[in-house]
């Protein structure tokens, strides 16, 4: 599947959402409504503390352009 360049941004978001629905959303039983957004803030500050970094990323276009090749 080719990602549009000017979305490409989306997939490291993704990653993060999929970070979020394991670790707090999958299994978790909230007794009331307040108690879902305390475990995603929760979460966000955690991230934040911990394990937020900049995400390494570089545009490589001789890639696009072998798989456009291939496509073709």
């Amino acid at each position: 599947m080719y990602t549009p360049i000017h979305a490409s941004w989306v997939n490291q978001i993704e990653i993060w959402f999929s970070r979020l629905q394991r670790r707090v959303l999958r299994y978790a039983d909230f007794p009331c409504v307040g108690a879902l957004p305390r475990a995603v803030m929760n979460f966000i500050r955690r991230w934040n503390r911990d394990e937020a970094h900049p995400f390494n990323w570089t545009f490589r276009g001789h890639f696009v352009h072998t798989q456009r090749r291939h496509a073709a």
